[in-house]
C-alpha cells in the first residue's frame, strides 16, 4: 500500500500457518535496527514498512557486494551471539538424526522411493560424523541466509535481515556457510569443501582438516533436517518435486 508505505503479509491458502506465527514471534521478541519491526499483526498476518532499499541478489558491483555479505554477517552476530552455548557434537548429532527420524515418517510415509533414498544419506552421514566428540558452539540461526534475504536500505546503507521464519537453534557455522559457501547451489557442499581443502574460505577456522570436514558434514546434517522441516510447511504435492531433486 503506497498510501501508507505499508506492506501486508498473509498467509498463502492451503498452507499451514506455522511459519507467519514463528515470524511473527520472533519479531516481537527481537528488537533490534536490523530487523524491520512489525506495526500491526494477528494470528496469520502482519504488516511492515516498506523497504526503500535493494537486496543483495541485485547488487552489482563486486566490492559493494563484498562489503554488504561483511556487514549482514556482522548484522546477524549481533541478534544471535547472546544465544551461544557450547554442546557435544556426538549429543547434537542424535538430536538432529532423532528429529529426521520423527518428521520424515511422519510426512514421507507414501513416497517410500523417496524415504529410502533419504535413509541412505543420513545413514551416510551419521557414518562420517562417527567419533566426532569435540564440542562445538550452536546458536541462533536465521535458517535462510541467503542474498535474498539480506537488504540495504537506499539512503545510508543500513543493512536488514528479513524472513525469520526459519529461526532455530544450530551450529555457528549453519548461517556462514548457506551464505558464503553456497550451501544451497547446486553441488554447494562439494564446492564447499574443495574451498575449505585450498584454504580459500577465509571465514572458517579449523585446527585441523578432520574437524573441518566433521563440522561440514554435520552441517550438511542440519540441511538435510531444513529440507524436511521445510517440506512440512508446505502442501506436500506442492512440495515433494522440490524435495526429491535435492535429495537426488
Amino acid at each position: 500500500n503506497f498510501f501508507t508505505n505499508t506492506v501486508n503479509v498473509i498467509s498463502k491458502a492451503g498452507f499451514p500457518t506455522d511459519s507467519i506465527r514463528k515470524e511473527i514471534e520472533f519479531r516481537k521478541e527481537h528488537k533490534s535496527q536490523y530487523i524491520v519491526p512489525l506495526i500491526q499483526y494477528g494470528s496469520n498476518w502482519y504488516s511492515e514498512e516498506i523497504i526503500a532499499g535493494k537486496p543483495l541478489a541485485r547488487i552489482q558491483n563486486p566490492l559493494e557486494y563484498r562489503s554488504v555479505k561483511e556487514k549482514a554477517l556482522g548484522a546477524l552476530k549481533t541478534i544471535t551471539n547472546p544465544y551461544k552455548r557450547m554442546a557435544y557434537a556426538a549429543e547434537y548429532k542424535n538430536q538432529i538424526l532423532r528429529e529426521i527420524n520423527n518428521i520424515s515418517g511422519s510426512i514421507l510415509d507414501k513416497y517410500t522411493s523417496v524415504q529410502e533414498t533419504l535413509g541412505k544419506i543420513v545413514k551416510q552421514l551419521n557414518e562420517e560424523l562417527t567419533g566426532f566428540d569435540d564440542t562445538i558452539t550452536l546458536t541462533m540461526s536465521h535458517g535462510d541466509f541467503h542474498h535474498g534475504n539480506i537488504w540495504m536500505k537506499n539512503k545510508g546503507g543500513d543493512i536488514l535481515l528479513i524472513d525469520w521464519e526459519t529461526s532455530d537453534i544450530r551450529t555457528e557455522w549453519y548461517d556462514i556457510f548457506t551464505l558464503y559457501g553456497g550451501l544451497r547451489e547446486l553441488n554447494g557442499i562439494k564446492d564447499l569443501l574443495q574451498s575449505l581443502r585450498m584454504g580459500k574460505f577465509e571465514i572458517a577456522k579449523f585446527p585441523d582438516k578432520i574437524t573441518m570436514e566433521k563440522v561440514v558434514f554435520l552441517v550438511l546434517l542440519e540441511e538435510v533436517l531444513f529440507r524436511i522441516v521445510d517440506l512440512r510447511r508446505t502442501p506436500i504435492q506442492i512440495g515433494i518435486g522440490d524435495f526429491e531433486e535435492y535429495i537426488k
